[in-house]
């Protein structure tokens, strides 16, 4: 069976999603490839054909060469370099239907934790350099026109981003999984706070609260306050900082929303919230207090497990 294109199977199936994650999924799964043993290829057809043959066998570095050397004013070729990426990753699209399915709008309460825990399991560690990647993948759709294409792009590199941020959290423990006293400093009693205001009320001082980073944790609140992931080089801290992860909750939003044309609840909340400029009783307060409203927002949407 010979393999079609991400990209045709993509843009030609721009309205219904549900539908373009199938065909998505079935090229994922097909065989062999019409230029498949070709050694040297010249033209951008023969590149791509290549470039999808390695991807089917798993051969994300090839793949990545391959789909890398298509001309910059061919979108298929950028649109395939980003899945491969996100493969190369630990979050290829294999990965990430076998997480979130057909049903992206309902895609955060376990889909964060199920993609955090592969990716933190996975052959290759969590890193800067694994983040990096992915932000690449994620900037790669400044390349696509198709507007459904390019959306997927963003959306599928957004979320697979917050969740490899979440990842390297996940990473510190023992068995390199997200439990939810990696988010907070009593997560339990976090949790059980009716909403982010309360939870911001517990302790007087910041390490003092319930929803308080962990002690040792490496996702902190740095003092930046750019959520922008389009505009490049935001991920090049050594640790993962919080306002990455609200930066690809607010990219997952916008990208879902433009993708579907519909929204998801625990995204839209994980996104609404700037630590730095967190509003209390009408008033902008402390940032550890909205970092306080940010990791109960995490919890209470079922991130972590």
């Amino acid at each position: 069976m010979k393999s079609k294109s991400i990209l045709k199977a993509a843009g030609f199936s721009a309205l219904h999603l549900s539908l373009l994650v199938s065909l998505l999924s079935l090229i994922m799964t097909s065989g062999c490839n019409l230029y498949g043993g070709i050694d040297s290829p010249s033209t951008d057809a023969q590149r791509l054909s290549v470039g999808q043959a390695c991807f089917d066998a798993g051969n994300y570095s090839c793949a990545l060469t391959n789909f890398s050397a298509v001309s910059t004013s061919n979108e298929q070729g950028a649109a395939e370099s980003a899945f491969a990426l996100l493969a190369e990753s630990g979050a290829g699209f294999g990965v990430f239907l076998n997480t979130f399915g057909t049903d992206l709008t309902n895609a955060a309460k376990s889909g964060l934790t199920s993609l955090a825990n592969t990716i933190a399991t996975g052959s290759t560690a969590p890193s800067k350099t694994i983040r990096e990647n992915i932000d690449q993948a994620y900037l790669d759709n400044t390349s696509i026109n198709t507007t459904s294409l390019k959306n997927l792009v963003k959306f599928v590199s957004a979320i697979s981003l917050a969740s490899e941020l979440l990842a390297e959290v996940a990473y510190t423990s023992s068995d390199h999984k997200l439990h939810q006293s990696l988010l907070a400093n009593n997560a339990t009693n976090c949790i059980a706070y009716a909403d982010a205001a309360h939870a911001i009320q517990y302790g007087t001082a910041q390490g003092s609260g319930d929803c308080d980073p962990p002690t040792g944790t490496i996702m902190t609140l740095a003092l930046s306050k750019n959520f922008n992931i389009d505009s490049g080089g935001l991920m090049s801290d050594t640790n993962p900082d919080l306002e990455y992860l609200v930066a690809a909750f607010i990219a997952t939003l916008n990208s879902l929303s433009a993708l579907t044309g519909s929204s998801n609840t625990g995204i839209a909340s994980l996104s609404s919230i700037d630590p730095h400029n967190y509003t209390y009783l009408g008033q902008t307060v402390s940032q550890f207090y909205g970092e306080r409203a940010l990791r109960y927002t995490l919890l209470s949407n079922g991130v972590g497990q």
